[in-house]
């Protein structure tokens, strides 16, 4: 299979850097958000946290 000219493998070669480059921009976000949410699963597993529980109100009872 024959190698397409030098220029050519430059121009992909940059746009390939580019994708890269963009990939690792985007990843770093979600990076970001799933070693928070590891972190704050730790903790409320851990019993290090606790949630506040709502108090539902008691039905009332229907009269008759």
């Amino acid at each position: 299979m024959p190698l397409p000219p030098i220029a050519e493998q430059s121009d992909i070669a940059a746009v390939l850097f580019g994708k890269d480059a963009e990939n690792s921009a985007l990843e770093r976000p979600c990076n970001k958000t799933r070693a928070i949410r590891q972190g704050m699963m730790l903790l409320l597993l851990t019993d290090s946290i606790r949630l506040p529980i709502p108090e539902v109100p008691a039905e009332e009872e229907p009269s008759p």
